[in-house]
């Protein structure tokens, strides 16, 4: 029995319908010829697409809230993919890695996944395909429902974190000011809503300020701060000391 064709036309609805649903940016770091097709393409399925060549980028524009997906060429086109790789892993709420491999022998692309990378296609692989695989990752790598992420920020129980700001917006769209530690503080605990983040976890997560002398109970004093800030707009308390353990967020 013959397989039905599949409608090109119906691919594309079904496709940019997922892309809408589920992702939102893109970053294609790139040296190859082909990348304003898959430019164009990722944005004709729904998706908001930055291009760089600089593989430096990519590792500080993963701490920005502002990506879903990187696709990054592989070892064989970039000597620093697998350090890039290594480095994306430590990021919580981490953005899907897609790697792009030139070579015919599929020692790179195994090399890539190894690493730590979420997917890895050839050179020769379709715009339309890499599109369908990048919906793919995000939908099983999306943020926790109670948590949504908007470009350059991320929305909870009526707040908003602005990552390009550094400050917060209140549920009465109110303004608070963040110092570095104050936003390391959030985005450490909205990496993993309504779980437990110790001290430790809070002191060494990226882009902690000097806010943090290191005392033991230095943390306690920078998260009483922050809680203080918050309360001032609001009556409940989103920020929860657990005895003994940490401190969690509350986003319902």
């Amino acid at each position: 029995m013959e397989n039905p064709r599949l409608d090109v036309k119906s691919v594309d609805v079904n496709l940019r319908d997922s892309c809408s649903n589920h992702v939102k940016t893109v970053l294609i770091c790139s040296k190859l010829d082909d990348c304003e097709l898959l430019k164009s393409t990722l944005d004709r399925y729904g998706f908001i697409v930055e291009h760089t060549t600089d593989i430096s980028y990519v590792v500080s524009v993963a701490y920005s809230l502002t990506v879903d997906i990187m696709i990054v060429d592989g070892p064989s086109l970039y000597s620093d993919t697998a350090s890039v790789i290594g480095r994306l892993l430590l990021v919580n709420d981490r953005p899907g890695i897609i790697v792009r491999s030139s070579s015919n022998d599929d020692v790179d692309r195994i090399v890539a996944l190894d690493m730590g990378a979420d997917d890895c296609v050839d050179v020769s692989c379709s715009a339309r395909e890499i599109s369908a695989r990048a919906a793919a990752i995000t939908r099983r790598t999306s943020v926790r429902p109670e948590v949504k992420r908007k470009l350059g920020s991320l929305e909870f129980a009526g707040w908003e974190l602005q990552a390009d700001r550094r400050q917060l917006l209140t549920p009465t769209k109110n303004i608070i000011h963040l110092t570095s530690a104050e936003y390391s503080i959030l985005r450490c605990l909205l990496s993993n809503p309504g779980f437990v983040r110790s001290r430790s976890d809070l002191r060494y997560f990226p882009n902690k300020s000097n806010d943090d002398d290191g005392r033991p109970r230095m943390m306690d004093v920078l998260v009483s701060r922050l809680r203080k800030k918050m309360m001032s707009y609001g009556d409940e308390n989103v920020i929860e000391t657990v005895r003994g353990l940490g401190y969690r967020l509350i986003t319902r």
